[in-house]
């Protein structure tokens, strides 16, 4: 090298916009190997199906979420619910457990109040980031009780 060559570093924040990408790429299998269905609630009773595709376990918690508007679109929102507002939304059977490669697991559900709307999402709990799958219960008139008929 020269002498009077100066080199010139790149800013931090350039050095971490070129690594978040390549973080990605490692975990890009783990974040396509947790599946949930149904995308969509639709009775009030049922199950969840959880799907690990991925050849190695992984850590899977169940949350609850309300809903909120990002730019005129439903979605989760950005921190769950604790346990007692969330048995208040839907009981799970089991909402924490772990999913060996290639397995599923089918989660009994029961809603409990079907006149408000909230997701129920997977989580993985390993890796550099945190993959969430969620399920959308939306209220529909056929989900709130009405008048009984005689």
């Amino acid at each position: 090298m020269c002498p009077n060559t100066k080199v010139k570093l790149l800013p931090q924040q350039a050095l971490l916009a070129m690594a978040i990408p390549f973080l990605g790429l490692l975990q890009a299998g783990g974040a396509q190997a947790l599946s949930l269905t149904p995308l969509k609630i639709e009775n009030t009773r049922g199950q969840l199906e959880i799907g690990n595709k991925s050849d190695r376990s992984i850590q899977i918690q169940l949350q609850v979420f309300t809903q909120r508007q990002v730019g005129g679109v439903k979605t989760a929102g950005v921190e769950p619910l604790g346990k007692e507002s969330a048995d208040k939304l839907i009981r799970l059977r089991r909402s924490v457990f772990r999913l060996g490669p290639g397995s599923t697991r089918l989660i009994p559900y029961r809603i409990v109040s079907p006149s408000q709307p909230f997701y129920v999402c997977g989580t993985s709990l390993q890796g550099l980031f945190n993959v969430r799958v969620c399920s959308r219960w939306e209220v529909s008139a056929s989900s709130v009780p009405g008048p009984q008929r005689l």
